[in-house]
């Protein structure tokens, strides 16, 4: 769903074999020299949520960004 200038998806992550539902932020950037849309992203994650060890050095709630370049399938 659209908000102001980004959307909302949400969609299955998967990590060291566990599958979650998670929901991230996607913004359009413009075109690739190719004319392929770019999109960036971001979202937030809980490790100990994929059966990872809690880790208070490290923190447990892990913040992610990610860049995407769609192509046309043939």
């Amino acid at each position: 769903s659209a908000i102001s200038d980004f959307y909302k998806v949400e969609g299955d992550f998967e990590m060291i074999g566990n599958k979650k539902t998670i929901e991230v932020d996607l913004k359009y950037i413009g075109l690739n020299d190719k004319k392929q849309p770019i999109l960036v992203g971001k979202g937030t994650l809980d490790r100990t949520k994929f059966g990872m060890k809690p880790d208070s050095k490290e923190g447990n709630i892990v913040d992610f960004e990610f860049k995407v370049e769609l192509q046309k399938k043939n």
